[in-house]
């Protein structure tokens, strides 16, 4: 990464100049690190295990399941572009549905059904702060901890280690015009803020947000 500074501070005795404290690069980020998990159906173990980045931590249905979900809060909305979920024990049907507020209704997106790591393409967009993984018809049954072994006491349940979103890295500009000292600019650009939107972009956005 190249940072160009055209147009640095300088104070009235000429002795100050720019500084950088910091520069994040989020093109392949995992949005839902460290965000919050929540189930409708624990046993014991945490549902923030998914976003912890601990692949030995896990989220585990309560025993005896044949039905769970598991939401994440992502903090904000973001363009999402495709994710990987990587189950313990996984579901013969799960579906992810998305929001971008609380009060609104889910979306149904995603349909599938597997074990370990279900990846889905960067080709699924859409934008959302909040996900919802539903899982159904349990494909694992384990024994209680209290009756290991014991015929005909094994019961079906969930489990996820770790769940990967993915987002919409942004586009960049086709043709445009910028003054000689490049600080003033119009540029023609394409997916910089939506998959598949054109928009003009400028300086401080003054023509994006006209």
């Amino acid at each position: 990464v190249k940072v160009w500074i055209i147009r640095g501070f300088r104070d009235d005795e000429g002795t100050l100049g720019s500084s950088i404290r910091d520069i994040a690069v989020n093109l392949f980020r995992n949005w839902a690190r460290n965000t919050s998990a929540t189930a409708n159906s624990i046993w014991d173990y945490d549902p923030n295990a998914v976003t912890s980045g601990d692949r030995q931590s896990r989220w585990v249905s309560r025993f005896d399941t044949s039905q769970a979900q598991l939401t994440l809060d992502l903090g904000r909305s973001v363009n999402v572009a495709g994710m990987s979920i990587e189950f313990g024990w996984g579901a013969g049907k799960y579906q992810i549905h998305y929001k971008t507020q609380r009060g609104d209704p889910w979306t149904p997106s995603v349909v599938g059904r597997g074990d370990g790591v279900q990846r889905f393409r960067t080709t699924l967009h859409f934008k959302a702060r909040y996900l919802l993984l539903d899982m159904r018809e349990p494909i694992h049954r384990i024994f209680h901890p209290d009756t290991p072994g014991v015929d005909k006491t094994d019961r079906p349940i969930f489990s996820v280690h770790d769940w990967n979103v993915t987002t919409h890295p942004g586009g960049g500009g086709i043709f445009g015009i910028e003054s000689l000292d490049g600080l003033q600019y119009t540029t023609l650009a394409y997916g910089l803020r939506e998959p598949g939107q054109w928009v003009l972009a400028s300086e401080n956005e003054i023509v994006t947000e006209a």
